[in-house]
C-alpha cells in the first residue's frame, strides 16, 4: 500500500530539553559516536529523531553512489573509485531505521545473488550501513536486536519502571494555551467544562482536564453548510495562520492522497460493510397482523356479512422497523500512532461513511493527552451529513493517550442519546501511556503507564458493557500490545491485518450486536 509520512517539527516537541541538546551536539561533532535514548512510549524519542531530517542542509553525494560518498572527499568507496568521473548531486541527510530482526548480511552487505546467477559475476550488494553512510542511523527498541548485533547482556538488566516526564509547573501552566495552540479551542462553553471534568475526571483521573475540540481546520461557516475542509482547503499563505495549522493541512493533503491512491479498495470495504448493516437491520424487523376493512381476504370471517357490523373482512399487515442503534467512534491519536496515521485515518472513515449509508446516527472523535489535558477532537457529530465524514481525513497523532479517561468520556456522551442500543468502537494500539506531569504532581499522582494503565482502560470497558453499552476494539498497533489490547477489551476486538478485510472483520461484530 503507498505511504506517505509526514515528519513533526524538530523545533515543536515540547520539553526534552538534553535529548535535543544531545542529537544536536552528535550532528555539529559526529565524532561523539552517537546517542543511547532510553524513555517510555510517547516520549518523543522517535519523533525527535526522525524529524532532524528537515533541519540538516543538504549535502553533495557522487551521483549514482550506493554509499553516498562526498565527491570532494578523500574517502571513496570502491564502485566510486571504477567510476572515469565523478557527478555530483545535492541530497537530503536522512535517518535511515535499523529494522529489528535484521540480518548481519543485511547491515553490512552481501553479495548480490540475483546478479551471480544472471549474469555469472560476483557483485556486492551494499547494506543498510552504506544507506546511512554521512547521514542517521536510528536504532529503535535496540534490545530485540539479534545477539549478534548488539553488545552481549550481563544478565543483569531488569524492566525498570519507567520515570515521569516532569514539566516544571510554570511550564504545565501555560498548557491550555499550548493545547488551543496545537488542537484548537474549545467548543464547550467553560461552564459546560467545568461540569464535565467534575462529573468525569474521577478516580484515577482526578485533577485532570478534558478540552474538547473541533480541530484547527474546523470552520464554523463550513460547518453550517455541511461541507469541511477536507474538501475545500484554505490557502497555505494565509498570513493569519500558525505553523500547527499548515501542518494539519499537509497532513490532511497526505491522507486525501492515501485515500485517492487506494479508491477502488476503500469503496468496497465501504459498501460492503454498508450492506452487512443493512441486511442486519433488515432482519431486526418485526411483522405484525391486525384486521382490517382491506388487505388479504380471512374466508372465516365471511359470516359476518349481513349478520353483523363488523367489516373487517381482511388481515393487513405492518412491518415494524427496530433501526433504535447509535455509534460512538474513538480513535487513539497519540504520536505513536504517527507511523501508521494515514491508515487509521482510512480506517475510521470506512466505518464512518458506511454507518452513514445505512443511516445510523454516529459520532467520531479522536483522543490524546498532554500533560493534564486529555484533548477530544470531534471529527464528526451524530446527526451530520455524509459530507462530514471526510473530516475524519485531518486525522494526525501527537502526544500521549489516557485511554480510560477518553473511553469514559466518549461514554458520556454516548448514553445521553435516546436510542436504546449504543455501541463503542475503539481504535487503538493497545498501549495507554500517559507520564507527563508537573513537578508539584510529580509523587502524588500513579504514573499512567504499563500495568496500571491497561487495568484502568479494562475496568473502564467492563463497566460499559455491564450498563449494556457494547464496546469494540479495532487494534491498530504492534504485536507485541496484542496481549495488552485482549486484557482490555477481550475476545471483543478485530486485528486487522489486511485493509482488504476491514469490511468483514469490522462487519461480523456489528451485525453480531445489531441482531441481538
Amino acid at each position: 500500500m503507498k505511504t506517505l509520512r509526514q515528519r513533526y517539527p524538530f523545533s515543536a516537541i515540547v520539553g526534552q530539553e538534553e535529548l535535543k541538546q544531545a542529537l544536536l551536539l552528535n550532528l555539529i561533532y559526529p565524532g561523539i559516536g552517537g546517542v543511547l535514548i532510553r524513555g517510555e512510549k510517547g516520549t518523543a524519542k522517535s519523533t525527535a529523531v526522525r524529524a532532524l531530517e528537515a533541519i540538516l542542509p543538504e549535502i553533495d553525494v557522487v551521483d549514482g553512489c550506493p554509499c553516498g560518498c562526498d565527491p570532494h572527499g578523500d574517502a571513496l568507496c570502491p564502485w566510486c573509485l571504477g567510476q572515469e568521473a565523478l557527478e555530483s548531486v545535492s541530497l537530503q541527510v536522512r535517518v535511515v531505521d535499523l529494522p529489528v530482526g535484521s540480518t548481519e548480511d543485511r547491515v553490512v552487505g552481501s553479495l548480490d545473488m540475483e546478479t551471480a546467477l544472471r549474469e555469472g559475476r560476483r557483485r556486492f550488494e551494499p547494506g543498510i550501513l552504506a544507506d546511512a553512510n554521512r547521514g542517521i542511523l536510528y536504532v529503535d527498541e535496540i534490545n530485540l536486536l539479534d545477539d549478534h548485533l548488539q553488545e552481549e547482556d550481563d544478565g543483569k538488566n531488569k524492566a525498570q519502571k519507567p520515570n515521569a516526564v516532569v514539566l516544571e509547573d510554570e511550564s504545565m501552566a501555560l498548557a491550555k494555551d499550548y493545547i488551543e495552540l496545537n488542537y484548537g479551542k474549545s467548543y464547550l462553553t467553560p461552564k459546560e467544562q467545568r461540569q464535565l471534568n467534575y462529573q468525569i475526571c474521577t478516580g484515577a483521573h482526578k485533577e485532570c482536564k478534558l478540552h474538547f475540540s473541533d480541530g484547527l481546520l474546523s470552520r464554523p461557516d463550513a460547518s453550517a453548510e455541511g461541507t469541511s475542509p477536507a474538501e475545500e482547503q484554505p490557502p497555505l499563505q494565509d498570513s493569519a495562520d500558525t505553523y500547527q495549522m499548515e501542518y494539519a493541512r499537509r497532513v490532511l493533503t497526505e491522507n486525501l492522497e492515501i485515500l485517492k491512491a487506494n479508491q477502488l479498495m476503500t469503496r468496497q470495504n465501504i459498501l460492503s460493510l454498508a450492506d452487512i448493516l443493512k441486511r442486519a437491520l433488515l432482519t431486526r424487523e418485526e411483522k405484525e397482523i391486525f384486521p382490517d376493512e382491506y388487505g388479504k381476504i380471512r374466508v372465516d370471517r365471511l359470516w359476518n356479512i349481513g349478520r353483523t357490523d363488523n367489516r373487517k373482512m381482511f388481515d393487513r399487515e405492518f412491518i415494524q422497523e427496530f433501526t433504535d442503534f447509535a455509534v460512538e467512534i474513538l480513535i487513539d491519536s497519540s504520536g505513536s500512532q504517527q507511523i501508521r496515521q494515514s491508515m487509521v485515518a482510512l480506517q475510521g472513515y470506512i466505518i464512518s461513511e458506511a454507518l452513514s449509508l445505512a443511516e445510523i446516527p454516529h459520532r467520531v472523535m479522536g483522543f490524546c493527552t498532554f500533560g493534564d489535558y486529555t484533548v477530544m477532537r470531534r471529527y464528526r457529530d451524530y446527526d451530520e451529513p455524509i459530507e462530514a465524514d471526510k473530516r475524519i481525513l485531518e486525522f494526525y497523532g501527537s502526544a500521549n493517550n489516557r485511554d480510560g479517561l477518553a473511553i469514559r468520556a466518549a461514554a458520556h456522551s454516548l448514553s445521553a442519546r435516546r436510542e436504546e442500543n449504543k455501541i463503542l468502537i475503539v481504535l487503538s494500539d493497545g498501549t495507554p501511556n500517559d507520564i507527563i506531569v508537573s513537578k508539584s504532581k510529580s509523587r502524588l499522582r500513579v504514573q499512567y503507564c504499563n500495568d496500571y494503565a491497561v487495568k484502568d482502560t479494562a475496568r473502564e470497558v467492563y463497566s460499559l458493557r455491564s450498563k449494556g453499552i457494547a464496546v469494540m476494539g479495532i487494534f491498530a498497533g504492534e504485536e507485541e500490545a496484542l496481549p495488552a489490547e485482549k486484557q482490555i477489551f477481550g475476545n471483543e476486538f478485530a486485528y486487522i491485518r489486511k485493509i482488504s478485510d476491514f469490511s468483514n472483520v469490522v462487519g461480523r461484530y456489528l451485525k453480531e450486536q445489531l441482531m441481538v
